[in-house]
């Protein structure tokens, strides 16, 4: 006999059916026939009818940080920054997966195991989204270095906060940090309607942060608001190994806006690595086709390292580059680009460095790639580290 099946075990009925006739002998009786009916349908994703999952975006990858490491080192926790990441996204190594967190479409977090930094060499970070669409991004380099002699920045790590943002948590955070290392701050924020609060730098691990100069830009502006930005630097010298956040906090508390942060890891100085050696210049008004912003600082010692920070206060692109010939090298590149939808394309600040081989005056030199007839203010830090 033949039998429809009143409704499939998906819950769905006027399925499909194929009938099969199964000869079937019983003692003692007449071969009887059996029609068997089985339904063909398909549950979630798999059906006929269903809604197929949304296609992944293929994912992009800009950054990492840190970007390096000495072999050697122990775990290192990196920071993966790029576009079109997803929940399930992974991170790879030469391409093996690491242990990733995800954090944003725009940012993940992966471990790299001390065994993948045993040598020196260089490995290939990529970023894989899963079926459907998806794919690998495009890679970019870990550099596992020899032991390094003498001062050196091992890492760095920025914060920018948009008008807007309105986030009292003006933080960034180091992981990783050796033993013996300094720690070097430099903070950006706004003193709009004359006000210019105190501002200090703490971190997670109590480590007292020394105030090396600070700015204030009272140039006139308009409508009778002088200037727009401060600057200030800072170190915390032979931190203890570890991870830290380093917060950045006024005080009186202000509004947010136009705040930027960057903190750096010197490794390979001194407990006692810095004396007068640093300075920060205001360069007001500087007109069209200027190419140099600067500030020198006098070492009384022949090594170490010189690391420099230019900011236009003013514009919110600026983008600047190390002047050519002058041996210094680009570092946390792109800084504190505030334009989300810039144009021209840039940010408004730019770091350097050079490694100190002789006594004497440094300076520290920017070519600003200024676009149209602007006349910006600049406050360039500078300091020396031995």
């Amino acid at each position: 006999m033949d039998a429809a099946l009143p409704e499939d075990f998906c819950g769905r009925t006027n399925q499909r059916y194929v009938h099969m006739s199964v000869p079937t002998i019983f003692k003692g009786l007449r071969p009887a026939v059996f029609s068997l009916a089985l339904a063909l349908c398909g549950c979630g994703s798999g059906g006929n009818s269903g809604t197929p999952p949304a296609s992944n975006p293929a994912p992009s990858l800009a950054s990492l940080s840190p970007a390096s490491a000495v072999f050697g080192s122990a775990a290192v926790n990196v920071t993966v920054n790029g576009s079109n990441f997803a929940t399930a996204s992974t991170v790879n190594w030469n391409g093996a997966a690491l242990t990733t967190t995800y954090v944003s479409a725009a940012q993940l977090t992966a471990l790299i195991p001390a065994s993948d930094l045993a040598s020196a060499g260089t490995a290939s970070v990529t970023v894989d989204n899963p079926m459907p669409g998806g794919g690998t991004s495009n890679a970019v380099t870990f550099t596992i270095s020899g032991a390094i002699s003498g001062a050196n920045i091992l890492q760095f790590a920025q914060y920018t906060a948009f008008p807007g943002d309105n986030s009292s948590n003006w933080s960034v955070t180091l992981n990783d940090v050796q033993q013996g290392s300094t720690i070097y701050v430099v903070g950006i924020w706004p003193n709009f309607a004359n006000t210019y609060p105190n501002m200090a730098v703490t971190d997670s691990g109590l480590n007292t942060y020394t105030l090396l100069d600070r700015y204030d830009d009272t140039t006139p502006l308009m409508l009778g608001i002088q200037g727009t930005e401060s600057m200030g630097h800072w170190y915390a010298a032979n931190v203890s190994a570890g991870s830290y956040m380093i917060n950045m906090s006024p005080n009186p508390a202000t509004f947010e806006d136009w705040v930027g942060l960057v903190a750096f890891e010197v490794a390979g100085v001194s407990s006692n690595p810095i004396g007068g050696q640093h300075t920060l210049n205001f360069q007001a008004g500087i007109a069209p086709g200027t190419d140099t912003v600067n500030a020198t600082v006098t070492s009384t010692n022949s090594s170490g390292i010189l690391i420099a920070v230019t900011f236009d206060d003013v514009d919110a692109t600026s983008p600047t580059e190390p002047l050519a010939g002058s041996g210094f090298t680009s570092v946390a590149r792109p800084l504190w680009d505030f334009a989300q939808t810039p144009t021209p394309p840039g940010p408004s600040a730019a770091a350097e460095y050079a490694l100190i081989t002789a006594s004497g005056a440094h300076t520290a030199a920017f070519s600003p790639q200024e676009g149209g007839a602007q006349f910006p203010d600049y406050m360039t830090c500078a300091a020396i580290f031995q």
